[in-house]
């Protein structure tokens, strides 16, 4: 990768342990941000090389803001129309902003919201010592918290939960916790091949 001078990668969200093999890579390394609707990426961040950068700033010409649920809007030159995402973002006053999650897997427990693309990455490791490739945060109906957080784990291995969960427990702030662990062998995906959350919580709660 070195041999190349700039590399953009787009997508999906990079896992930690990618990230920080780029991090330190001598190629000019940019995360873009973009969709279908906007044709192109609208926003960029540095990850590798001098001057980088801990979150996305926007093109010349694009302009951002948020509704009402924190989810960016955006605004180009080259648009009929404004683009209302599902992107809950962190927007600072000179435009750039951090990618939170998607509005649509937000779980409300106990009052707080929570983003479960957060606590991904903060267990990311902690998984993979296990082999754990594949597993998502979601959440379920709770008499106390109106949602408690589930953590899901695609394996046909065996693993040992307990110690596990004491591990979440010692890494993630008591809201972050995951109150109870599922392990499938297998998760529901879509036809392109993209992790089904909702199909495969449904599966769990059949379980249940």
């Amino acid at each position: 990768m070195s041999r190349l001078k700039k590399i953009l990668i787009g997508g999906a969200p990079l896992s930690n342990s990618l990230k920080e093999k780029i991090t330190n890579d001598e190629s000019d390394v940019y995360l873009t941000y973009g969709m279908t609707e906007t044709i192109s990426h609208i926003a960029i961040q540095k990850i590798s090389g001098e001057n980088k950068q801990e979150r996305f700033y926007p093109l010349p010409g694009i302009q951002l803001s948020q509704d009402e649920n924190s989810c960016l809007r955006i605004r180009a030159p080259y648009l009929a129309e404004d683009i209302q995402t599902h992107d809950v973002v962190k927007l600072y006053d000179d435009k750039s902003f951090e990618w939170l999650g998607r509005a649509d897997f937000v779980i409300n427990s106990g009052g707080i919201k929570i983003h479960p693309e957060e606590i991904e990455n903060k267990i990311e490791n902690i998984l993979r010592a296990l082999a754990v490739d594949t597993y998502f945060v979601s959440a379920l109906p709770d008499d106390k918290l109106g949602e408690k957080l589930i953590l899901l784990i695609e394996s046909i291995e065996s693993i040992s939960t307990t110690p596990l969960l004491q591990q979440l427990k010692e890494t993630l702030p008591p809201y972050q916790n995951p109150k109870e662990l599922y392990i499938l062998p297998q998760f529901k995906r879509t036809e392109n091949g993209k992790l089904n959350r909702k199909a495969t919580l449904d599966l769990v709660k059949v379980v249940g």
